[in-house]
Parts: structure tokens; C-alpha cells; sequence
């Protein structure tokens, strides 16, 4: 709730509090609809009740409407009657029809037709097209009655046939949901489009959510983007809202995120939840919009404020890791505690995540072994990947070690699904199970895990627990090659120049042993300049291989040493200083790329 709106509850508050009927009433619909307030019908029924003993005809009104369906006070039909009679004697429409339905189906009163009848002209005295959509909006779900679709349908096609467009729309509603009639979607798009053509904004969103799934109409995103645009264009927040999940998203459609932020912001600024935490998001990862973390806060700030929004108690982890982190905002561990405490209350697993982190290093807390576990292990039952694998980290046990890791490792975590292979790989606590490893390690290889594939091209190179196959070893050597390993460059290239699991090829060995070497790899080093000595796979070069040797003695290879020994003495003085020039050149390269 913005500044202005809390202050106009405030002011409402006052005039309540010093007997202003009118402001009582009002400050029960407050709480009745959660308009500013969480809702509360208790509390409702509290300041209805003030107003109608008063003599405010609107606040008897709603008291016998609460006492009617038991909302905020036990049900009580008879207590219903005595205020619709309050209500209805000062000509309170509402009052006036419900009475006259209670006493014709005999409830809280003796049943009495006639009685019913008299009511019921009062209350549609004049006939005109609003009060019979009125009339029908007291028989539908929620309102003051006992339910009565048909009672509704028969007022709202009497509205509508005057052209009225709410209860065109309220007819769309009652065919699409089929609640009280048989469920027609062609039926309830021809009641839509009777509003959407007198620019009902909720008819024509309707519309454009028949077209986008296809239902009662042939699927057509185009069509349905159209009809949400003319609802968005009258400032409808949901239209504006699913404008901007469809831009966003570009599904079947193209994506445009600057088109999808900025329907996003209209509807956020009428304070559409959803909204604005997209423009939240937005603002955050720069996407659509220029990145400014500064907005992002104000907005997560602006939803995580609201109450009672269990749907968005993400918005309130947000809030709480930024304040945690110093993102957009000053960094306050203390506050951001609270914003966690309030969205792990809520349920939010990554709110429970966070606060087990914050306990755990004493972050605007006293530290707590206990405490972080505990929020972890909440986070981890509703299936937090990372608070499950935190368990597994922070486990005394290899039970739950591997307990955790499994959950999380079956949940795609890659690090989890590489702890697991190496345990079952080492049998660390357990029964040693190299099928299991291998299990895990390709899961994680699978998604990327450079160290994982070159684990299962040693396993399979080697072939120690295993059927050696140098086939599978190279095909993981090279998933590792490709990705930038070093390590996986030079056993590929290993491969290539003995001629295992592929053919030998003594200029793919070079090939790879350069982008080890390249990147720093010792080995890599060595070879090379074994390949420029021996002019395998690269033509013969004693200057380029003494750059290499040089480069690999460095790094206290006995061998290299041994062969800078050798080559120099082949060497003039111009080529060794060539070729110290050379490995110069590369340190200075490599160290300023670091």
C-alpha cells in the first residue's frame, strides 16, 4: 500500500473511532474486502455493527448479509431477517430483495409468498436495467444469500437484454464456469463479446483468454493478444498483466521484453501484485529495462509490505537477501533477519534457506549450529535443492550425507551428484560400488561437470574397477576437451598419439597438447616440446621445443630439466636466447590474462 493510501485508512480510522457512521461502514468494507488492510470479517462485522446501530441503512445491511452466510459471526438466519428488515425499511434495495427471498423459501422466518412478493416489488421497484443486474449479483457465490444460479441467470439476462453490459459479462461468466447451467463456452462468447463490444474491459480479457487456450474458439494467440491489448488500453491490471507473461515469455508469440516490461509497469502501478514483482524482477536482472537494483528494491519492498500475500512471500526473501548482500540497498543483517523470519513463517523454502544460512554464519543473529540446521532441514522437506545439499555438506554421518545428497542429486544438484560418485567411487563409509559412482558421475557429466567427465575417462581408461574401454574414455575426454579443460586437453591428446579408443594422429595429439599447453598444463608443456623435437603431427623445431621445456622446468618438471639440459648443448646462443625470449614473452602474456 502506497504512503497516500495508508494515510486516507488512517484518517478513516480516526472519523470511525469518534462515531462517523459513514466512515464505520466503510472501514468494515475495508476489512471485509482486504482493501488496505488484511482482511478481516470479524472485524467487519465489529464496525457494520457500530454504523447499523446508528441507523446506517448500508451497514444493517452487510451486518444481515454476515449474519446470513455466518461470515465474522456464528450463522444465525433470524439475526439475518431483523437487520435486512432495519435495512430494507429505509429502502435499501439489497435488503429489500433479500428479505422477500427469505421469506419465500421460509428461512429464519415463517415462509410467507405474499410477504416475499411485497419485498420483492419494493426492492425491484423501477425495473431498470441496474437493479436487475444488481438483483442477480445477490444470487451469485459470495454474495448476501443462499446460493441460487438460477435466480441469478433469470436477473442478469433481464439486465442484459437491456443492453446492460456487467450482466452481459456475468452471463459470459456463469456458461463459461458452468456453475448452475450447463458449461457453453460458445455461449459465453457470445455474451462476452455483447459487453466487450460496449468496451467491458473484463469481457474483452475473457475474450482474449478463450482465444489464447483455445477453448469454445479455434486457438489463436494473435487474436487473443488483440483483445487483451483493448481491455490493457482501459487500464484492466489483469489484461496489462498477461500482455506483459506473454511478451515476456514469447510463447507462440515473439518475444519482446521491453513491450512485456512495460505493460508490466501500467499494471504495476495500479497495484497489481503479480505485476509488480515482475517489474521487481525486471529491474533486477536488467531485462526489458535498464538493470537498476535500487528499483528492484522499492518494488519487492512495495509487494513484501503487503500483508497476508502468502503468494508472494518470495518478494520478502528477495527483500531480505538484498539487505543481506547490500544489493540496491544499504546492507543491514538485522533487517534483512526479519524479512526471512517473515517469509520462512509464510513457508517460503528459500526464506527457510536463507535464515539457515544466516544462522549458521551468525549474520544479524548469534550464531547457531542448531538453528541453521533446523531452517535447513524445513527448506529441504519442501524440496530446496541447496539446503539439501547444504545438509549433506554440514552432516557428522555418511547416513545422512548421503541421505541429503541423494535428494538433492535425484533433483539434477551437479555437485551433489559428483559428492555421491565420489563416495560410492572411494566407498568412503560405505560398501565400495563403482557402478553407483559411474552412475552419478555421468549424471553430473551430463550437465557439464568437466571433473566428473574426465573421472569417468580415467575409470574407463585405466580400467581398474572396470571393463577398460578406451572408446568411452575418449568420448568422456573429449566432452572435457571441448568445454576448456586443460587437464582433459592433454588426456585426449594422449589418446590421439598412442592410438587408444581412437586412430593414432599424431596432429590431433599436437593440436591438443597446444591447448593444454596453452593454458598452462605442464605435461602439455613437455610433450609439445617432445612433438617439435621428434616433428610429430608440427614440423621440427629445437628453439620452439626449448620455449616449451623452459616453460614446463618452471614448474619443477625433473624431466623438462633433463631436457633443457640436452637441448641447450645443441643450441647456439642466438637460438637459446630466442627461445628464452619465447618462454618470456608467454609468462608475460599468460600473467597479464590472469
Amino acid at each position: 500500500m502506497d504512503k497516500s493510501n495508508s494515510r486516507d485508512l488512517k484518517l478513516l480510522q480516526n472519523k470511525a473511532e469518534a462515531g462517523d457512521a459513514s466512515a464505520q461502514y466503510n472501514l468494515g468494507c475495508a476489512y471485509d474486502n482486504r482493501e488496505g488492510v488484511e482482511q478481516d470479517h470479524k472485524e467487519a462485522v465489529a464496525w457494520y455493527r457500530k454504523a447499523a446501530e446508528q441507523g446506517h441503512a448500508e451497514a444493517q445491511y452487510n451486518l444481515g448479509c454476515a449474519y446470513d452466510n455466518g461470515q465474522g459471526v456464528e450463522q444465525d438466519h433470524k439475526e439475518a431477517v431483523t437487520w435486512y428488515r432495519k435495512a430494507a425499511e429505509q429502502g435499501e434495495a439489497g435488503a429489500q430483495v433479500g428479505l422477500g427471498y427469505l421469506y419465500s423459501k421460509g428461512i429464519g422466518v415463517p415462509k410467507n409468498d405474499s410477504e416475499a412478493a411485497k419485498w420483492y416489488k419494493k426492492g425491484t421497484k423501477g425495473y431498470d436495467a441496474q437493479r436487475f443486474h444488481l438483483l442477480g449479483k445477490c444470487f451469485t457465490v459470495g454474495y448476501p444469500f443462499l446460493e441460487d444460479q438460477s435466480e441469478a441467470l433469470r436477473w442478469f439476462k433481464k439486465a442484459a437484454s437491456m443492453d446492460w453490459a456487467d450482466s452481459q459479462y456475468q452471463l459470459g461468466e456463469i456458461y463459461r464456469s458452468g456453475n448452475g447451467v450447463k458449461q457453453d463456452f460458445k455461449e459465453a462468447l457470445k455474451w462476452y463479446l455483447k459487453a466487450a463490444e460496449q468496451n467491458h474491459s473484463e469481457a474483452q480479457y475473457s475474450i482474449g483468454w478463450l482465444f489464447e487456450r483455445g477453448i469454445g474458439v479455434e486457438e489463436n494467440i494473435k487474436k487473443a493478444v488483440e483483445w487483451y491489448r483493448k481491455a490493457a488500453e482501459q487500464d484492466y491490471g489483469p489484461a496489462q498483466t498477461r500482455l506483459g507473461e506473454i511478451y515476456d515469455f514469447g510463447e507462440n508469440f515473439k518475444q519482446d521484453e521491453r513491450q512485456a516490461f512495460k505493460w508490466y509497469l501500467k499494471a504495476a502501478e495500479q497495484g497489481y501484485l503479480l505485476a509488480m514483482s515482475n517489474v521487481a524482477d525486471k529491474y533486477y536482472y536488467g531485462r526489458g529495462i535498464r538493470k537498476d537494483t535500487k528499483k528492484a528494491f522499492q518494488w519487492y519492498l512495495q509487494v513484501a509490505e503487503v500483508e497476508g500475500n502468502e503468494e508472494y512471500a518470495h518478494c520478502r526473501t528477495t527483500v531480505g537477501h538484498m539487505l543481506l548482500n547490500g544489493i540496491g540497498v544499504e546492507q543491514d543483517y538485522d533487517t534483512a533477519v526479519k524479512w526471512f523470519l517473515k517469509s520462512a513463517a509464510q513457508n517460503d523454502p528459500d526464506g527457510q534457506f536463507n535464515l539457515g544460512h544466516v544462522y549458521e554464519n551468525g549474520q544479524g543473529v548469534k550464531k547457531n549450529e542448531n538453528q541453521a540446521d533446523r531452517w535447513y532441514r524445513e527448506a529441504a522437506k519442501q524440496g530446496h535443492v541447496l539446503a539439501q545439499f547444504r545438509l549433506g555438506e554440514r552432516a557428522k554421518n555418511q547416513r545422512t550425507k548421503l541421505k541429503w545428497y541423494r535428494k538433492a542429486a535425484e533433483q539434477g544438484h551437479l555437485f551433489a551428484q559428483l559428492e555421491l560418485g565420489k563416495i560410492y567411487e572411494s566407498g568412503d563409509g560405505i560398501a565400495k560400488n563403482i557402478k553407483t559412482a559411474i552412475k552419478w558421475y555421468e549424471l553430473a557429466a551430463e550437465q557439464g561437470s568437466i571433473l566428473a567427465q574426465i573421472t569417468l575417462g580415467n575409470i574407463y581408461d585405466f580400467g581398474e574397477e572396470v571393463k577398460q574401454d578406451y572408446e568411452v574414455a575418449v568420448k568422456w575426454y573429449r566432452m572435457g576437451a571441448e568445454q576448456g579443460s586443460a587437464g582433459a586437453q592433454f588426456c585426449l591428446a594422449c589418446m590421439y598419439e598412442y592410438g587408444l579408443g581412437v586412430k593414432q594422429d599424431y596432429r590431433q595429439a599436437f593440436r591438443w597438447y597446444r591447448k593444454a599447453a596453452e593454458q598452462g598444463n605442464d605435461h602439455a608443456q613437455f610433450n609439445l616440446g617432445l612433438r617439435y623435437v621428434e616433428g610429430k603431427g608440427v614440423a621440427k623445431s629445437e628453439v620452439e621445443a626449448y620455449k616449451w621445456f623452459l616453460l614446463a622446468a618452471a614448474e619443477d618438471g625433473e624431466d623438462a630439466k633433463e631436457q633443457v639440459d640436452l637441448i641447450e648443448d645443441r643450441l647456439t646462443l642466438k637460438q637459446r636466447a630466442e627461445g628464452q625470449r619465447l618462454a618470456f614473452e608467454w609468462n608475460e602474456q599468460n600473467e597479464s590474462e590472469e
